[in-house]
C-alpha cells in the first residue's frame, strides 16, 4: 500500500509546473516486487529531480506499507 500527500503530486519545478499524478504513476510503474524502502526511493528521486531543489509550498510525504510473512 502506498500513501502520499498532495504535496507529492503538486510539487513544482522552476517553471511552476506540477509533478502531477502522471509523474507519480510513471515512477510507480517499476515498483513490483520491491521492498518498501526501495519504493520510497523510486518515488522520491523523480520528485526531487523534477523540483530541482525548488522551495515547495506543501510537505511531500510518502508512506509505503509492506506485508511480510512471519
Amino acid at each position: 500500500m502506498i500513501l502520499f500527500s498532495d504535496g507529492a503530486t503538486e510539487a513544482t519545478n522552476q517553471q511552476e509546473e506540477m509533478f502531477e499524478e502522471d509523474g507519480l504513476l510513471e515512477a510507480l510503474s517499476t515498483t513490483t516486487e520491491l521492498e518498501a524502502v526501495s519504493v520510497v526511493d523510486l518515488i522520491s528521486k523523480p520528485v526531487n529531480d523534477f523540483t530541482a531543489n525548488c522551495e515547495q509550498a506543501d510537505d511531500i510525504s510518502v508512506v509505503v506499507v509492506q506485508r511480510i510473512e512471519l
